[in-house]
């Protein structure tokens, strides 16, 4: 089943349980927020972001025993607005679940984590991840502790590290953490995969950013492969593959394979989220840049 007939089976049964119990039941908040998951993994926060408000103010009415489900929900919440360019809410809503999750579980939990994990993504989207760094060494302190280390969300929250030591430009530290979580992953739920196909495109930026443009680009093409596959060819996150590929492309010096890169990507973002999001400007910018370079060069 695709994720398009998953969202009409989920409708389906969204609009059953109104039925049955009303639309200010927590089992009815509930449904929203997996028709909410659901839109997210199509790349479509726009869709998720209502239903996750409706969500969270359902169990704000009255259902105070329910905490862990309303921390699962304000995170989620979090990242559609982080998603949609809108940092301040997502940073507001994911300490809100956070409070929740102190107060369900203590920090030395794994849903705490995720969501602290996510808290530093943000850190990170913002361009601070120098405070995004203690935050996801003790993610991965409270993973290793309460989970393993052969489990597939330590090596979510390694890949994630080794982005960071990336953007810190501490480049050497990230391979064995990405190679580490490659291998989990493969391990755990196949190379067709959204995540695989995440961390495929990981891995190739820390070979682009040391220099090695031909393995970078051996890479990306197996995660724009896949990814095709397993995201769509209108998919958000399919449209930073093809940008980065194009960032590879400029590197080896093929301009005009680079403006292509950059071209489509901008026509699939704007398509998922309209021409002032953050990622559709940057995109534009990158095409207009090559084709000054093109004009000049």
């Amino acid at each position: 089943m695709n994720l398009e007939e998953r969202v009409a089976q989920s409708r389906q049964s969204l609009e059953a349980v109104r039925g049955q119990v009303g639309e200010r039941h927590p089992q009815y908040a509930t449904r929203l927020g997996r028709l909410a998951v659901l839109y997210h993994q199509m790349g479509r926060p726009q869709e998720a972001l209502p239903l996750l408000e409706q969500a969270v103010e359902i169990f704000q009415a009255g259902n105070g025993r329910k905490i862990p489900q309303r921390a699962v929900l304000l995170n989620n919440l979090a990242v559609a607005c982080r998603e949609l360019g809108r940092p301040d809410e997502a940073k507001s809503y994911f300490l809100r679940a956070l409070e929740l999750d102190r107060k369900a579980f203590g920090e030395r939990h794994a849903q705490f984590a995720t969501h602290l994990n996510n808290l530093a993504g943000l850190h990170q989207h913002l361009g601070n991840p120098e405070e995004a760094l203690p935050l996801l060494i003790q993610v991965v302190d409270i993973d290793r502790e309460t989970l393993g280390d052969n489990h597939p969300q330590y090596a979510s929250h390694l890949n994630n590290l080794a982005v960071l030591y990336l953007q810190l430009g501490q480049a050497e530290k990230a391979p064995a953490l990405m190679l580490k979580s490659l291998e989990i992953g493969k391990a755990t739920f196949g190379a067709n995969h959204p995540r695989f196909v995440t961390r495929l495109n990981n891995l190739a930026l820390v070979h682009s950013y040391l220099g090695r443009q031909e393995k970078a680009y051996r890479v990306f093409n197996q995660a724009v492969r896949i990814g095709g596959v397993v995201l769509g060819d209108q998919h958000p996150e399919y449209a930073i593959l093809i940008l980065n590929l194009g960032g590879v492309f400029l590197r080896l010096k093929q301009t005009q394979s680079a403006r292509q890169m950059a071209d489509r990507a901008h026509q699939i973002l704007l398509g998922a989220y309209g021409r002032d999001h953050p990622l559709s400007r940057a995109a534009w910018r990158f095409s207009r840049n090559l084709e000054m370079l093109g004009r000049t060069g």
